[in-house]
């Protein structure tokens, strides 16, 4: 399946009223989408599409600095006794016939999936956390 990729030097994630613009440089954001938009039924008659309920599921994942404040705030999210309810939205700035404009995700319902994996940059040796959080919907508005 196609995945959306952001350019994380002009995109800027907000997660439950939490500002985060701190990425690893260079980097990008994806969303990957985790069902099929429609599914198909063939009979001998003809074949039946529908749209799935569960077709705007989404993976996000994006990379920040170890220790960095958004590393401090997504470390206590993980850390808490019952799963944290994620909402937000994640932004990225553009430029089309020399105007800017911003292109907007909407997150809704998201949760911590899987642990974060701890990565080392091979160029400056800084590490740096890769977080992954599953939304029961992404839309772009």
């Amino acid at each position: 399946m196609a995945r959306i990729q952001l350019q994380a030097d002009s995109t800027t994630l907000v997660l439950n009223g939490t500002v985060c613009n701190d990425f690893v440089d260079g980097d990008i954001l994806t969303l990957t989408p985790v069902n099929p938009l429609t599914s198909r039924t063939r009979s001998t008659r003809g074949i039946n599409i529908q749209k799935r309920s569960d077709a705007y599921v989404y993976d996000l994942a994006f990379t920040v600095p170890k220790y960095s404040e958004f590393d401090d705030f997504m470390s206590s999210q993980i850390n808490r006794n019952e799963p944290v309810l994620f909402a937000g939205s994640v932004k990225e700035n553009y430029i089309k016939d020399e105007e800017e404009f911003i292109n907007t995700y909407t997150l809704e319902d998201g949760s911590i999936t899987v642990l974060p994996t701890e990565t080392k940059n091979n160029t400056d040796g800084n590490n740096a956390m890769l977080y992954t959080i599953q939304f029961n919907k992404v839309v772009r508005v």
